[in-house]
């Protein structure tokens, strides 16, 4: 036995590893977000390849330059899709968040920030690092490296067929909006009352300036609706991390050769 060419298949192999784990990493938001510094995110990226490298399945690995690269890069493309479909849970909170700033009056907050000089997403950071302590406790983290071991058991080193991603990634990026929608409408309703008293205190008193009196107005509303409602988007936060896992499974099942 050539333990020379042993060694070379295996760290090839390892290096596939990586490449899915690397992308994974580089695309999930609570394992690579902005906050998290960029030796952190490639040690995490290490971390997880060598402690899954031993649950993937041996087998042949291109020898040719150009075809292991294709390889590796298919690898990368794998952990990316995989990290980008976990995005789209904070993105449901993101954008939910970003409606609610609008129908407040939070998103004109850029207009006076003369620090960023651009709109603050006030309520959108909100549910977004409320949706991160969602994911968090209902061990979103831990189903996540649960998926990435059985996308190594389900697809190969260089075995993936992403053609099939397309469907899965359409699909849950419609019910992405659907969950932004389900968050942000029960506060809007209550908003919109609020705006038609408001319309309706405007034709009553023309002399009234509805802008500034009734901005206050909607942000002390929009504040305490939010509140009262934190639970129950808590609660729905954690069923669209449910989904999301399920979601999950699907993609790496579609990619399977």
């Amino acid at each position: 036995m050539d333990l020379g060419a042993v060694a070379t298949s295996e760290l090839h192999r390892f290096l596939l590893c990586l490449g899915r784990t690397s992308g994974l990493v580089a695309a999930t938001p609570p394992l690579g977000g902005r906050f998290v510094p960029a030796p952190l995110r490639a040690l995490l990226a290490v971390v997880l390849a060598l402690v899954v490298f031993p649950l993937v399945p041996r087998g042949p690995v291109p020898t040719g330059a150009g075809a292991y690269a294709v390889a590796l890069l298919g690898e990368v493309a794998v952990g990316l899709a995989m990290g980008l479909l976990t995005a789209l849970v904070f993105a449901a909170a993101q954008v939910a968040g970003e409606l609610l700033d609008l129908e407040t009056g939070f998103a004109v907050s850029g207009a006076f920030d003369p620090f960023l000089s651009q709109p603050v997403p006030v309520v959108g950071n909100l549910l977004n690092l409320v949706m991160f302590l969602v994911f968090l406790g209902v061990d979103g983290h831990h189903w996540l490296i649960r998926a990435l071991v059985l996308s190594f058991r389900r697809i190969p080193p260089a075995g993936a067929g992403l053609a099939g991603a397309g469907p899965v990634w359409i699909d849950m990026a419609g019910w992405m909006l659907a969950v932004a929608l389900l968050l942000a409408l029960p506060i809007l309703g209550v908003l919109f009352m609020v705006t038609l008293a408001l319309s309706l205190l405007a034709r009553a008193v023309p002399q009234m300036n509805v802008f500034f009196t009734g901005l206050p107005v909607k942000i002390a509303a929009g504040l305490l609706v939010l509140a009262l409602a934190l639970p129950a988007l808590v609660d729905a936060m954690g069923g669209a991390v449910d989904e999301l896992l399920d979601g999950m499974v699907r993609l790496v099942e579609a990619m399977a050769p």
